[in-house]
């Protein structure tokens, strides 16, 4: 995944990280990485750089890590949400 190798923002990193070492964990707890979701809020004004134009950004992160990636509708947020957060489920 050479995009992770480029990443320069702190909070990026830190989110792989905290990633990461859960996936380390369910894969030590019974081996099975079949299906692992992660959810994450961010911050709506965000959602764009996730996005990317026309969709180009999530097309090739979907491409590149074989991974489900949507951001669900609003009706879709949990409780602890801000009004400004969405939702992004991997």
């Amino acid at each position: 995944m050479q995009y992770i190798d480029n990443v320069s923002s702190p909070a990026v990193e830190a989110t792989l990280q905290v990633h990461n070492r859960l996936v380390d964990m369910l894969a030590d707890k019974d081996g099975d990485l079949s299906s692992c979701m992660c959810r994450m809020l961010v911050p709506a004004s965000q959602i764009g750089c996730i996005l990317g134009k026309g969709g180009s950004i999530i097309s090739e992160l979907r491409k590149n890590t074989r991974a489900n990636i949507r951001i669900p509708p609003k009706e879709e947020l949990p409780k602890c949400a801000n009004n400004s957060d969405e939702l992004v489920q991997v």
